[in-house]
């Protein structure tokens, strides 16, 4: 139990009651004494109080009660011990003292009493003083790739004229450091691209009263930045088109985040063609394709690859496709397009058909006459679709016979320049709808090329 001290002397007021009889001996009445010289101070914020006491004069079975006076009720809870009294006081919120008594009354034989008063004042309270409490959890922990982040914080007892700030020292990768915001505050940290956990304090103050200040503080840690992993793009465009007749090629590169000790290199897979695979250059690698003698292309796929840490490894890749290697455009000696045609069909078996056809239209001669015997088992009217060759002896289905088949061509003057039999060669016949569609590659037995085609359609 807390024991103010005494400043002043108490105003003691002294009731003396007594009655007895005149037959018996006076008794001199009890006194209460309390050991002060004025007023009992009473702490501002309240709390517990006491003072001492005494009674001179006691009588047996005698008591000592106290109470406030009935204004003063932020005084209560009296207790009392043969030396002591002690009570509550309630904090005083208004900004003056306040004033109040205590009657402390002793009583004793038949109901009699003296009384005393005790004096007491208490202070108004001072101003509370601002505190600042960061609620966010410390350390605050930030990813290494930065970013924004808010520290939450509670002011008690604010004033008026308060402001807030917020510093983080040394640490400029701590940047934009906001307090607009009530209870928050705002910053952007940049990513930690170092190997190691690096930590900044970040201090937040409030400023009141002009230049008085409560701070508190919090540790932010960022963890390091993760080593890159390298990448590989392939910078030429793909498909990569390669020549018919081969020759030298380059692939171009670019590698991110490389290590020290990666390297290069490329592979074509089973595509044996693709030979002397060069990673020497950076950025480049260069090859050579073998040259394409099939009549289709072909396709190889290289890939490119870097190795780093020893085994580790990013790939990519892209296509190649080389030409085919087309013949070169056969020249004919004859070249026409044929505007008449007459067939005859003779049946049997295989079917003989006699085609006639002709340069000029209604005229089965003109300028180029070419007259071709072709076979195929076949019940039909018109020839049937397919490729016929001539032999010299025909007869047979999709053949021509040599025999029976010759052209007949003039120069520009009327002169015959070739009639003579045809020796060799085939005849393509296909047909869109019912329309025929014929071309012929023939040698006729001078040696002379021809190549003849029909369609009606054109």
């Amino acid at each position: 139990m807390k024991r103010l001290r005494i400043t002043a002397a108490m105003a003691i007021t002294a009731l003396l009651l007594a009655g007895c009889d005149k037959e018996e001996q006076k008794l001199p009445d009890p006194i209460i004494n309390v050991d002060n010289e004025a007023i009992i101070e009473l702490p501002p914020a309240g709390g517990t109080a006491s003072f001492a006491y005494r009674i001179e004069n006691s009588v047996e079975n005698g008591y000592l009660t106290a109470k406030p006076s009935e204004s003063d009720t932020w005084m209560s809870d009296f207790t009392i011990t043969d030396s002591e009294v002690s009570f509550s006081v309630e904090a005083n919120e208004t900004e003056e003292s306040r004033e109040g008594t205590i009657s402390l009354i002793y009583t004793y034989g038949e109901n009699k009493t003296v009384n005393a008063v005790v004096n007491v004042s208490q202070q108004p309270g001072e101003e509370p003083v601002p505190t600042i409490t960061i609620t966010t959890e410390d350390p605050l922990t930030l990813a290494a790739d930065g970013g924004s982040y808010t520290i939450a914080y509670e002011i008690t007892d604010p004033t008026e004229d308060g402001s807030i700030s917020a510093d983080a020292g040394d640490a400029g990768w701590i940047t934009d450091i906001n307090c607009d915001t009530e209870g928050v505050i705002t910053f952007s940290a940049a990513a930690n691209d170092t190997d190691g956990e690096r930590q900044a304090i970040v201090k937040v103050t409030y400023t009141y009263n002009g230049t008085e200040t409560a701070s508190d503080a919090i540790t932010v840690s960022q963890q390091p930045g993760e080593e890159p992993v390298p990448t590989i793009t392939i910078a030429t465009e793909g498909p990569l088109t390669l020549a018919a007749d081969g020759g030298s090629y380059t692939i171009a590169y670019e590698i991110t985040d490389p290590t020290e000790d990666g390297s290069i290199s490329a592979d074509a897979g089973d595509a044996g063609w693709i030979t002397d695979i060069n990673c020497d250059t950076e950025g480049v690698i260069t090859f050579s394709a073998a040259a394409n003698d099939t009549d289709g292309e072909r396709q190889a796929t290289i890939t490119v690859t870097y190795t780093y840490n020893g085994t580790e490894t990013v790939s990519e890749s892209i296509d190649a496709v080389q030409e085919a290697n087309e013949p070169p455009v056969q020249g004919y000696d004859f070249e026409y397009e044929m505007i008449y045609l007459n067939i005859i069909n003779y049946g049997g078996t295989p079917c003989n058909y006699y085609i006639t056809m002709s340069d000029t239209e209604g005229d089965a001669y003109g300028t180029a006459r070419y007259v071709l015997d072709i076979y195929a088992n076949s019940d039909t009217s018109m020839p049937p679709a397919g490729t016929y060759t001539m032999t010299a002896n025909g007869g047979e289905d999709m053949t021509a016979s040599s025999g029976y088949s010759s052209t007949r061509i003039e120069d520009e003057s009327g002169n015959v320049i070739v009639n003579c039999k045809l020796a060799e060669g085939t005849i393509t016949i296909t047909y869109e709808g019912d329309t025929m569609i014929m071309d012929a590659v023939l040698t006729d037995v001078e040696g002379n090329t021809h190549h003849v085609t029909y369609n009606a359609a054109s």
